[in-house]
């Protein structure tokens, strides 16, 4: 069973999410709201939208949206999860950047962005992760 991390998002800064660079300024993770400014700012190529509750979104011709629909807080996801981190790893691989998102930007993002982190080698294991995700929200909220 994968562990849903609450932390591994940015800080809440007035009552806005920021996002935050997960790997080399070229995965990105992040709220809904975000995501314009992944667009513009970052250039994201790729947008994985993990909201189960929403369906369309508008977005320029330019940017591809790959739509894998997690319930919040619900067990017996891990295909899906697996499936939205082999999306972001194969478009990483392909050169593009990639924004990883849900509403908050918290739980099925931090879920997503582990296996991805894990998929692409970067820590041997869950501990390194955790490690990772507590330090950085510990030091950024101080």
């Amino acid at each position: 069973m994968l562990i849903s991390l609450f932390c591994i998002g940015g800080i809440l800064n007035d009552g806005k999410k920021e996002y935050q660079s997960l790997h080399e300024d070229r995965i990105f993770i992040g709220s809904a709201g975000d995501v314009t400014r992944l667009i513009e700012e970052e250039q994201c190529d790729v947008i994985v939208d993990l909201r189960a509750e929403v369906e369309e979104i508008s977005l320029p011709e330019y940017v591809e949206r790959i739509h894998i629909p997690l319930i919040d807080q619900q067990e017996s996801q891990e295909e899906q999860i697996l499936s939205a981190a082999n999306e972001v790893v194969r478009h990483y691989r392909e050169g593009k950047k990639v924004a990883l998102h849900c509403a908050a930007g918290r739980s099925r993002t931090g879920s997503v962005a582990i296996v991805t982190l894990l998929s692409l080698g970067l820590f041997s294991d869950i501990e390194d992760n955790y490690f990772l995700v507590f330090y950085t929200n510990f030091s950024l909220q101080q």
